[in-house]
């Protein structure tokens, strides 16, 4: 062999050595030969988990080894249709896209189970309802058949326990105290009294009996305070020492506590009236924006610093605050009928006739979840993926769109209009009201029955 041969042979190596180096370095940083494309462009990954796990994945209608959760790596950037697929659940499907370099995720997946009918857990005829703080119990009245009593639900459990048989006055009026102890409770007749589930005692209110108390509310903080009215007074009383104390002589027709302030609703002439007075100094406090006076107020729960106030009539929803705290005391938002928090945080649910609409608080920004054309009854947050809304007999999951491509999954239909939706704090379980009925309904198929 001559020596120009020799070196023709050591040049080859040499560039094929070459070449090879550079593919290895493109190959080891995420680069592969698109020979679509005619070049070389860096992969992507994509990271699926599931709740629950054990998802088969499918990627552009080609299943994929592993089950979730798993990384696929070494992805051409692209836009993938993925299929998710698991025995008892309904198909989760969406198209993500895949970009160069980068590990793209959506989150834990919540997959929903096949439509299901629940199980039912209690009838009833024109209940009595209280959530507890904590979210857990359930305490609810029935007031006439041989089932006829007070009773609280653990919406964990689904364990019922009766507290007390009703006598022949029914139970017309039932709140939970601050640490979720201890049932306020009013029979027509029969007056104000305590429920304590701590050592199931009944403790009498004889002095809001003693005075005719028309409404009464617990204290915002204080598991031993009440604020109620009379017809022409508003009074605080102490539950340990049954004595109660004048704080202002006006005709309210509801009132609620919250930061120092008792928020009241005052009959003045033909209209209702918010009236704010300082418990300090039992001073009127003045708001800076009026609210408009009407026919129909209901408040609901306090949630972190806000105080919620619908008026029912003009569907506005006012979010009050302590005036004397806060530069912004009061937020006006308009077109509501009902409403819900995401815990512990400033994000609202709001739901009119055919629209629901999240408002987040921290940054002033509305943004539309849902629209249909028929009635809806109303929305809750399941957590911040997910919503439930109820239509008429269907329960509907959302998907918060954190994609391409927002879905929904039919849970269940009931005989009746669904009125009212109660979750688990694990999430677990929900609990769902309609006209005549208490439905229970979990969120996870029982593995053991799947695998029988």
């Amino acid at each position: 062999m001559t020596l120009k041969y020799r070196r023709l042979i050591y040049l080859a190596f040499v560039l094929l050595f070459i070449i090879a180096s550079i593919w290895l370095l493109l190959v080891n940083q995420g680069y592969v030969y698109n020979y679509t494309k005619n070049r070389f462009e860096q992969t992507g990954s994509l990271k699926i988990k599931t709740n629950p796990p054990g998802a088969q994945i499918i990627l552009n209608g080609h299943q994929i080894i592993n089950n979730s959760p798993t990384t696929i790596k070494k992805l051409l950037p692209d836009s993938y249709e993925v299929k998710l697929r698991l025995a008892g659940y309904q198909d989760w499907f969406t198209k993500i896209d895949v970009l160069p370099g980068q590990l793209t995720q959506v989150g834990e997946l919540k997959l929903w189970p096949e439509t299901q009918n629940g199980t039912e857990l209690a009838t009833y005829v024109n209940p009595q309802f209280s959530l507890s703080p904590n979210k857990n119990l359930l305490a609810y009245t029935i007031n006439n058949g041989l089932n006829s009593g007070l009773w609280v639900l653990n919406l964990t459990s689904g364990k019922i326990v009766l507290l007390q048989r009703m006598s022949s006055m029914p139970i017309d009026f039932i709140e939970w105290s601050p640490n979720s102890h201890r049932l306020l409770l009013h029979q027509t007749k029969n007056g104000w009294s305590i429920y304590n589930l701590t050592d199931n005692t009944k403790q009498l209110l004889t002095a809001l009996d003693n005075l005719n108390a028309i409404v009464a509310h617990w204290s915002e903080d204080d598991n031993d305070t009440i604020y109620f009215a009379t017809s022409k007074e508003v009074y605080e009383i102490n539950s340990q020492n049954n004595k109660a104390k004048l704080l202002w002589r006006t005709s309210i027709k509801d009132l609620r506590h919250h930061k120092n302030i008792l928020y009241t609703l005052v009959q003045e002439g033909q209209g209702i009236f918010l009236r704010l007075l300082n418990l300090k100094n039992l001073q009127v406090v003045p708001l800076a924006t009026e609210v408009p006076g009407s026919t129909d107020f209901i408040f609901f729960s306090v949630h972190n610093e806000w105080l919620p106030l619908l008026d029912t009539n003009k569907h506005t929803l006012y979010l009050l605050t302590s005036p004397l705290t806060s530069v912004k005391p009061i937020i006006i938002i308009n077109d509501v009928i009902h409403l819900d928090w995401l815990e512990a945080t400033n994000k609202l649910l709001l739901t009119n006739n055919y629209e629901v609409w999240l408002e987040d608080l921290d940054k002033d920004k509305k943004t539309l979840a849902y629209r249909i054309s028929q009635p809806l009854n109303l929305a809750r947050w399941f957590n911040e993926h997910y919503l439930l809304i109820a239509v008429d007999k269907d329960l509907l999951a959302l998907e918060i769109d954190i994609t391409s491509q927002q879905q929904k999954w039919l849970l269940t239909n009931q005989p009746a209009k669904i009125d009212n939706i109660f979750i688990d704090p694990t999430g677990n379980y929900l609990l769902l009201l309609t006209a005549k009925k208490i439905i229970r309904l979990p969120t996870k198929q029982d593995r053991n029955s799947l695998n029988s």
